[in-house]
């Protein structure tokens, strides 16, 4: 049985440090994100829309999106990211879709779009490293 190269292992390992990085680096730099923001003018309506879903229920939909991104990244399936984007969206709709949430709206819309942007650079950077890596 032949044996793996040591360029397979840093490839290996510059992948799973990706991974590691959007789900839970990413993830504690867009809560304290959020978190500064749901502060500014908050009211009592908006703290409920937060707190009415399943608990962590957020950090583990966030975990779940930036894996599924950098993962389409990594496979060059850029309408994957577009799919994961709208069907966010369509879930999201039915209860931001009222002006009395427009707060709790514009707070879904901003945590998403820094989410999906952070975990879209992380990819970005990572193929070019296992680029790198391949060229020697």
């Amino acid at each position: 049985m032949p044996s793996l190269s040591a360029a397979f292992w840093l490839k290996l390992l510059i992948i799973i440090t990706a991974y590691l990085f959007v789900t839970l680096t990413i993830g504690r730099v867009v809560g304290f994100a959020m978190k500064r923001v749901s502060t500014k003018e908050n009211d009592e309506a908006f703290t409920e829309l937060i707190a009415a879903g399943l608990k962590d229920a957020g950090k583990y939909i966030g975990w779940l999106e930036r894996t599924l991104i950098l993962t389409f990244i990594l496979v060059n399936n850029y309408n994957g990211i577009g799919l994961v984007l709208a069907t966010k969206g369509i879930l999201r709709f039915g209860e931001i879709k009222e002006i009395s949430h427009r707060k709790f709206s514009e707070y879904i819309i901003l945590g998403t779009l820094l989410s999906f942007s952070l975990s879209f650079i992380v990819g970005l950077g990572l193929n070019y490293l296992l680029k790198m890596v391949e060229r020697g």
